[in-house]
């Protein structure tokens, strides 16, 4: 079933369920499986393991979706955190090997200029979807530059995602 929230019956396994306020908060539990039982207003969740803090109606929780599930590759606006770098052009719908940490080849953007030693992230003037360039603050931080390499070729980066 499909709803207005964009949660579909099935979306939040392996995902988290936490407790935000009240009773049992800073708890979290793993989800085994969700199902909207009526409309977009009532889900069943099914945890990994049990409740250790009974909760009360006031409770407050959120309800987050495993963080590699429906993963975006690429994109030349953010909208959520990387994940993992892929090693290969990746196909919509396929799976594939995200790497996290150690030595990884990466195209570099064409707008920006890395310097060994330096951080290096997502461009803050993104020209290439899916290379890596010069972070700005508040954009995510890949790892540390090893090899520059030229404009559009592939750069050396020690990454940490972790």
């Amino acid at each position: 079933m499909t709803t207005s929230s964009g949660i579909e019956d099935g979306d939040l396994v392996d995902g988290w369920l936490l407790i935000t306020d009240g009773t049992g908060e800073a708890h979290y539990y793993r989800i085994a499986t969700n199902t909207w039982t009526t409309g977009d207003t009532v889900m069943a969740l099914t945890l990994h393991e049990p409740i250790i803090v009974a909760t009360e109606a006031t409770t407050e929780i959120t309800v987050v979706k495993n963080l590699y599930n429906s993963v975006i590759v690429a994109p030349t606006t953010l909208t959520g955190i990387c994940v993992g770098i892929p090693n290969l052009a990746v196909t919509a719908n396929y799976y594939y090997w995200a790497q996290r940490r150690g030595p990884c080849a990466m195209i570099r953007d064409t707008t920006d200029t890395l310097v060994v030693g330096e951080k290096a992230g997502y461009p803050t003037a993104i020209a290439v979807a899916g290379a890596v360039g010069l972070p700005a603050a508040t954009d995510p931080v890949f790892g540390t530059v090893i090899q520059v390499g030229a404009d559009g070729e592939s750069a050396f980066i020690e990454l940490a995602l972790e």
